[in-house]
């Protein structure tokens, strides 16, 4: 076997016992990647909460194991919303993962986020609601100010 071929094959085998510190100077540098502190911070939420239920190092968890936490999230009373922001947190560090050659396949990549209702529909205000809201306000400046923030642009 070729020095190439050998340094192939270990770069895409996971070690046989691969250690958790290693996964977490991992997940710091995977972290350090997102520019926003609040990303950081719910990523690393949604990624110690993931690994505490894995208890196995990343480059164990399989197709299986994710699936069944994705699941083990729609059993709770975690919403939609909730729940893609965990896999997204998961798919991300994985395809990270993969990318980097930390792990030999990205297991994250076939799963599916959860359907997500739009609810822009119910916070749009109907013409009567925005009415009610203008002849609530105080007479003077904030009538004003309310009538102005929330009356169609003239063109």
């Amino acid at each position: 076997m070729s020095e190439t071929t050998a340094l192939a094959r270990t770069s895409f085998v996971p070690e046989s016992h691969p250690s958790g510190e290693s996964d977490a100077a991992f997940i710091e540098l995977w972290l350090g990647t997102k520019v926003s502190v609040h990303t950081r911070r719910a990523y690393r939420t949604e990624i110690d909460r993931f690994r505490r239920a894995m208890d196995k190092p990343l480059a164990w968890v399989n197709m299986a194991d994710l699936q069944a936490y994705a699941e083990q999230l729609g059993q709770g009373s975690h919403k939609p919303a909730t729940q893609n922001r965990a896999l997204t947190a998961i798919k991300s560090l994985l395809t990270f993962g993969q990318e980097t050659g930390y792990l030999p396949f990205n297991v994250g990549a076939a799963v599916k986020l959860r359907p997500n209702p739009d609810g822009l529909a119910q916070r749009i205000l109907e013409e009567s609601e925005v009415a009610k809201l203008i002849d609530a306000a105080p007479e003077g400046r904030d009538r004003v100010l309310r009538s102005c923030s929330m009356s169609p642009a003239s063109a």
